[in-house]
């Protein structure tokens, strides 16, 4: 792989300093063949070759042949309608311009015009199973069963991919209309409204999110998408699932994700606002101002008035702690965070999002939902604070458009 790239990159005329690895080791460490390890190697090459000359678009050599032998190697293997449409022509920013070209037909083209090309030497070995399935089990298919069995599998191929497509424009809608992510970033899934779908499609669409959560290309087998399935179908429980993903049902819906939020704690500066990391919301803090003559008071309001007198040190907005416990507005006593979020039925799933500004001390805003007995207005304020909550619905929406994709962007 690393004599491959050195070449590729010499007649590319690009200077890049070859990142080394051991193949083998990364394989086995990853859970990977050798063959997926190399190649995942081989595209972190070509990634960095193109961001370096400022490419949009990286051309693969893959030709009919490798179609062939691509569809047939996965049938072999036990693969799903997915599997059966081949090599894609196109993928995000990589195309594959001669796929429907045979490998013939290229190596006549350059001997003709004496050109130069790269030759991966791993291709000859026959110990890989592509290799063997390429030199032998297609020469003896060809010999003695069928002779056009390379158009044969390509016309199979063709013929799936475009139900793939219609297929897949189903699981898009069921996707616009059932999933969702909250503030940090997990996905979730109205079950009652993906439920309305056919088995095929529900399949198909935890497929997709499985997919884009783990953030792995690679298709995640029948056992894992039929586990949860079946969660879903129970519609409580949790579990694990390949690419260090968690799947939590609650309350009709399914949460997915790979990591919960982690801790965080900004200041929060007079006139100003911040961004959390990890999350799509910012948080402002607005004064001291003269307070209105009006008192108003909203369970679970977005924006919220504080007694400015009341208020000791800094403002602080952070994510909950274990143990964390506050004020809540009417009450005499304190409560736990956790207790009060059960009360009000928080999924346990999204509870690492919630926020909480404090002062010197302690919580006085469970944000978005409470804000604490000590810093309410009464008839002797004068000067308030007013503290905002808002969601980023733009950067979500495109963040969610981003992790799902659609039949149009594959």
């Amino acid at each position: 792989e690393e004599r491959f790239c050195e070449q590729f990159c010499d007649r590319l005329r690009v200077p890049l300093v070859i990142e080394r690895a051991d193949i083998p080791k990364v394989a086995r460490s990853e859970g990977k063949g050798i063959e997926e390890a190399a190649r995942d190697y081989r595209y972190r090459v070509f990634e960095r070759v193109a961001n370096q000359l400022n490419c949009n678009r990286i051309a693969l050599g893959h030709h009919a042949d490798d179609q062939t032998e691509t569809i047939l190697f996965r049938v072999l293997r036990g693969t799903g309608r997915t599997g059966l449409g081949g090599i894609p022509i196109k993928r995000d920013r990589y195309i594959r311009p001669l796929l429907e070209v045979e490998k013939a037909t290229i190596l006549k083209y350059l001997s003709r015009h004496e050109l130069v090309f790269c030759t991966d030497e791993s291709n000859s070995d026959l110990s890989y199973s592509r290799n063997y399935l390429r030199h032998h089990l297609l020469a003896e298919i060809r010999k003695n069963v069928n002779p056009a069995v390379d158009q044969a599998l390509r016309n199979l191929a063709e013929s799936l991919e475009e139900e793939e497509r219609f297929l897949e424009e189903i699981v898009d809608e069921a996707i616009r209309k059932s999933a969702s992510l909250t503030a940090g970033g997990k996905l979730v899934l109205d079950l009652n409204r993906l439920g309305r779908y056919a088995v095929g499609t529900r399949r198909r669409t935890l497929r997709r999110c499985l997919m884009a959560i783990s953030g792995v290309s690679q298709a995640p087998d029948r056992i894992a998408i039929a586990r949860l399935g079946r969660l879903c179908e129970r519609a409580r429980g949790s579990m694990s699932l390949p690419g260090r993903v968690h799947a939590v049902c609650s309350d009709a819906r399914l949460y997915m994700y790979q990591q919960k939020i982690p801790r965080i704690s900004l200041v929060l500066e007079s006139d100003a606002g911040v961004k959390i990391p990890g999350l799509f919301v910012e948080v402002r803090r607005t004064g001291p101002r003269k307070a209105p003559k009006k008192i108003r008071r909203a369970p679970r309001a977005k924006t919220v008035l504080i007694d400015a007198d009341k208020v000791a040190g800094e403002l602080v907005v952070r994510t909950v702690r274990p143990g964390d416990r506050f004020r809540p507005l009417g009450m005499r006593g304190t409560k736990k965070v956790g207790d009060y979020l059960t009360d009000r039925k928080i999924p346990v799933a999204v509870r690492d999002e919630v926020l909480v500004v404090c002062d010197g001390r302690g919580i006085i805003w469970l944000v978005g939902l409470e804000i604490s007995e000590t810093v309410k207005l009464n008839s002797r304020t004068r000067k308030v604070i007013r503290l905002a909550y808002r969601e980023l619905k733009t950067d979500r929406g495109d963040a969610l458009r981003t992790l799902t994709g659609s039949a149009e962007d594959r």
